[in-house]
């Protein structure tokens, strides 16, 4: 019994996990994906127990494709996926994205009516979920609205990464009984072997680790620390933002700039060089007001507190655990102030370093991860019927 995953990028940590979970309990594994330029992920390229289908060639610039390039590369992404799924025969189809569940829909639903589907939605696209209220806009996001609706019908589960997506979105077209909130938290074995202490004494360091974008939000944060000498700022990772924060920090002692990383091997370490996360996002977009990111669960692992924007649900969350702190995503004054409190009163972290503590077991990987077990082998069991 196959199953099959469907992305159009590559396999990140968070579909690795999945395929991984897929991998251990029902063995049977390939992905069907395209390679982008800047989202090389080591750990899954060198797993050799997977099988991997590069069906589309590097793309330099995806953010630049245009709604016709897109919808060219779609279809021939699709024509190739056909050819794999008609020798593989997959029992299950785990997609991502709408594109992806639109070419998961047609093979259903022209070669196979029986294969299970999956849809995962780690955030909710501007074009879906957005609120311009222009003409042209309204209307492109209600025809892609439409399209999402309809291939839903065909979907068996869905998987949302904050349970504020199905609050919020999937509410009036798909079933809550067939959703899943799977949260975006990091594996046991990479951090818990590990105790990463503090190490906060003469400089506070801010880290922001992950895909760097969002480069308004970045700014803010390095213009924020100029005039504090007791606040360093430590940025890992790689993304369409990185070469202008890169330009924009030149001969900028405070701030470091790390590069990309492997992530099994070296994410521990990269929170082991900071004291505290920074996750603040532009709330202009909808998504970011009701996404939980991968870094509140790594900040609470790690029991590293968090800095959030204002207006979100992930500020709500961080809040009622007492786990980090909001501020206002457009006022670099207000993260001014916070940082030098920080500075000054260090028992303001460390109670939110108590916190993480305290509540940190149920934010590993494997809290989340049985119901997905019990959804692919309850698939499965109804394929075979």
């Amino acid at each position: 019994m196959k199953i099959a995953f469907l992305v159009s990028h590559t396999p990140n940590p968070r579909i690795y996990k999945r395929m991984n979970l897929a991998k251990e309990e029902f063995q049977e594994v390939f992905v069907i994906y395209w390679q982008r330029s800047f989202d090389y992920y080591k750990t899954f390229m060198n797993d050799n127990e997977i099988v991997k289908h590069q069906v589309i060639d590097s793309i330099e610039n995806p953010y630049s494709l245009s709604i016709y390039q897109r919808i060219k590369m779609v279809a021939s992404f699709t024509r190739k996926s056909f050819k794999i799924f008609r020798i593989e025969r997959p029992v299950i189809i785990h997609a991502e994205h709408l594109d992806m569940l639109f070419v998961a829909y047609l093979y259903k639903l022209i070669h196979d009516s029986n294969v299970k589907i999956v849809y995962e939605v780690a955030d909710l696209h501007q074009i879906l979920y957005g609120d311009s209220r222009r003409i042209k806009h309204r209307i492109t996001r209600f025809l892609f609205r439409s399209i999402e609706k309809l291939l839903c019908k065909k979907v068996d589960r869905l998987i949302v990464t904050s349970p504020f997506f199905w609050d919020d979105y999937f509410k009036g077209f798909f079933p809550k009984n067939n959703t899943i909130y799977m949260a975006n938290a990091p594996e046991r074995s990479i951090f818990e072997s590990k105790k990463i202490e503090s190490k906060f004494d003469k400089k506070l360091t801010i880290g922001f680790i992950g895909v760097v974008r969002y480069f308004d939000q970045l700014r803010i944060l390095i213009d924020a620390i100029k005039g504090i000498d007791a606040v360093d700022v430590f940025i890992a990772g790689d993304g369409k933002d990185y070469e202008a924060i890169k330009e924009y920090v030149q001969d900028m002692e405070q701030v470091v700039l790390y590069g990309s990383y492997d992530y099994d091997k070296e994410i521990a370490k990269l929170y082991e060089r900071i004291d505290v996360v920074y996750s603040v996002y532009d709330i202009k977009s909808k998504n970011v007001r009701v996404a939980l990111p991968n870094r509140l669960y790594e900040a609470i692992v790690t029991e590293r507190p968090i800095i959030v924007a204002k207006g979100t649900r992930l500020a709500d969350v961080v809040i009622e655990l007492g786990v980090g702190f909001a501020v206002d995503s457009q006022d670099k004054n207000e993260l001014k102030v916070l940082l030098e409190n920080l500075v000054a009163d260090e028992s303001l972290l460390q109670e939110c370093r108590e916190n993480c503590r305290h509540i940190k077991d149920e934010y590993f990987a494997d809290r989340f991860n049985d119901q997905l077990k019990e959804t692919y082998a309850s698939l499965i069991s109804e394929y075979q019927k």
